[in-house]
């Protein structure tokens, strides 16, 4: 099992999120704890990751970075 941690600014901006949607996200750092080369990796990025999240009203994403 991995470690998903994310900074200051991540967590201000998951306590803006309606809890609906909130929960979706999590859900995605868990998959991501489970697997973390489950994103497809991003072009012109060395290293980085992103995993698409489908939630009521829009579409997230989760950049990893090494």
């Amino acid at each position: 099992m991995w470690e998903v941690r994310g900074t200051t600014r991540v967590a201000k901006n998951l306590k803006k999120l309606q809890r609906n949607i909130r929960e979706v996200v999590d859900k995605g750092f868990a998959v991501l704890g489970q697997n973390p080369f489950k994103g497809k990796t991003l072009k012109g990025y060395s290293g980085l990751r992103s995993l698409a999240i489908t939630a009521p009203g829009g579409e997230y994403r989760i950049v990893l970075y090494p």
